[in-house]
């Protein structure tokens, strides 16, 4: 497929588009599926639907994630990987950090607002599109700041006539 695209880079949407069609089309599929409850001769649990569903949802919010941030660093970003191993290690630092920020602190309130399965789409979709496209778009912006020798923002930038 990235082969494809690569022949073809002015039709990258439309591998987008089936994408985004085949995520929402196997959600639709795990909300109306009916998922009964398997158990074995105990009385156990054998496979429970809704968790499979759930997961269902994370993978489409995950999945869409993923190929929106493709699209969009593809399009507005092409980030490269080819530096050095001391800036491999900061962007990885920096990137995971400000992950952990974003899905431990500011993301799970959006489960509470949104409802199933409409919050574990959303959360995992920001999730992924952060790691593809946001971190990446940040980064490169910080990076062609500092080797432009743009000076350091201090408080006086931020100060009123």
């Amino acid at each position: 497929l990235l082969k494809w695209v690569d022949r073809h880079p002015h039709l990258d949407w439309v591998v987008v588009v089936c994408g985004l069609i085949l995520c929402v089309g196997i959600a639709l599929y795990a909300a109306l599926k009916s998922y009964p409850v398997d158990y074995d001769a105990e009385g156990n649990i054998l496979v429970d639907g809704a968790k499979m569903a759930a997961d269902t949802f994370k993978g489409c919010g995950l999945g869409a994630g993923i190929i929106v941030g493709w699209f969009l660093e593809r399009r507005s970003v092409g980030f490269s990987t080819d530096i050095d191993a001391s800036t491999r290690i900061t962007r990885a630092i920096v990137g995971l950090f400000f992950y952990y920020v974003l899905t431990l602190i500011l993301l799970p309130p959006v489960v509470f607002v949104l409802p199933d399965p409409f919050g574990t789409v959303a959360t995992n979709f920001v999730a992924m599109l952060y790691i593809t496209w946001l971190f990446p778009w940040l980064i490169s912006k910080y990076e062609q700041r500092a080797k432009a020798g743009a000076p350091a923002r201090t408080a006086s930038h931020f100060k009123t006539a």
